[in-house]
């Protein structure tokens, strides 16, 4: 399997290292930060990056909506999952184009599988807040 490098931005530490220990798993190499200015300095030092799990909201700096745009303006093709614990209403408006969004808590087959079917170009899933619900097509 061709190394595929994926940056997840997470500030909750356990969350992050679940989401490590998840894409480890599932044979991707993975960078962790724990806030956006960190995320878009990660971005930046790459030179080459195929996915991006952020969570939405990071505190103070950079929140996940622009991290990601940072990484699509570098990337154009790169595949992002958002994480959230809030709604995910302003995700339709607020997301880069071919992006789904993840609500917290969420299964680890639910992560591998997004972020699986956005490299290979599959339809995007929809938000969801049900850790079975790991087949839902969404229009984005």
């Amino acid at each position: 399997m061709e190394v595929q490098p994926i940056l997840v931005v997470e500030d909750e530490s356990l969350i992050r290292l679940n989401l490590v220990d998840i894409l480890e798993s599932g044979g991707f190499t993975v960078l962790e930060v724990s806030n956006g200015i960190e995320g878009i300095a990660a971005i930046d030092a790459r030179e080459h990056l195929c996915g991006l799990i952020t969570d939405i909201n990071l505190g103070s700096g950079a929140d996940g909506w622009e991290i990601a745009r940072h990484g699509r303006a570098r990337f154009p093709d790169l595949a992002v999952v958002y994480i959230t614990g809030d709604s995910a209403a302003h995700w339709s408006a607020q997301g880069v184009p071919r992006s789904l969004v993840l609500q917290k808590p969420f299964a680890d087959a639910q992560v591998i599988s997004a972020i699986t079917g956005l490299l290979n170009g599959l339809p995007t899933l929809q938000a969801s807040s049900d850790p079975e619900d790991v087949d839902g097509v969404s229009k984005k």
